[in-house]
């Protein structure tokens, strides 16, 4: 679980650092990080296309918190498997 733990300080810390590059950024290229970091469920921005930008912004927070928890729960998964192996 530690492992798990660590890689999801990480994936935050990374999260946390691509949410601060967007207002920063000049060109439309400056949320990238934010789009890659919430795949694969960033590839459902195209639905939110009529809707205001917070719906887009709201999908990417929602897919980043989804990755998170799968991160998490692999490390339990993998933990469990490892105990019942010893």
């Amino acid at each position: 679980m530690r492992g798990a733990k660590l890689a999801a300080a990480l994936y935050v810390l990374l999260c946390v650092l691509a949410w601060g590059l967007v207002p920063l950024g000049d060109d439309g290229l400056s949320g990238i990080y934010v789009i890659l970091l919430a795949l694969p469920w960033s590839m459902a921005l195209p639905l939110v296309d009529g809707l205001p930008v917070v719906a887009g912004w709201g999908l990417l927070v929602l897919g980043m918190a989804v990755n998170l928890a799968l991160i998490l729960g692999l490390g339990r998964l993998l933990e469990r498997l490892r105990k019942r192996r010893h």
